[in-house]
């Protein structure tokens, strides 16, 4: 995921639904993989802790 302005908050830190996102389609596409023919998924409920900001690249 390439990261800027684009998704960051009013603090210069990135958006943490940006984040949030992106784990989630991936963990998606993982499960998808196991599933057999007709089964479905979705996201019942999800939850991401934020500790500190992410650093900016060098």
């Amino acid at each position: 995921m390439i990261l800027g302005d684009f998704n960051t908050n009013t603090f210069g830190v990135t958006q943490g639904g940006a984040i949030y996102t992106l784990a989630d389609v991936a963990i998606g596409y993982r499960i998808l993989d196991q599933l057999k023919e007709k089964q479905k998924v979705f996201t019942l409920e999800m939850k991401m802790n934020f500790i500190k900001k992410v650093k900016e690249p060098s």
